[in-house]
């Protein structure tokens, strides 16, 4: 079910980790599940998309 997390911004899902401290970040594509980053969430908004707009 790739598409359980909700979305965070276009096109990437967050899917908050077992320690809420953390979140996946991915896209669901065909061939499978593409991770972006693993970010501490207690960054700001503005760091987080940063990273993923790096990868």
């Amino acid at each position: 079910m790739p598409e359980m997390a909700p979305l965070y911004v276009r096109p990437y899902r967050r899917l908050v980790l077992k320690n809420p401290r953390f979140g996946l970040f991915y896209t669901p594509e065909s061939r499978g599940l593409v991770v972006h980053a693993v970010c501490d969430l207690r960054q700001d908004r503005a760091t987080i998309l940063r990273h993923l707009r790096a990868s």
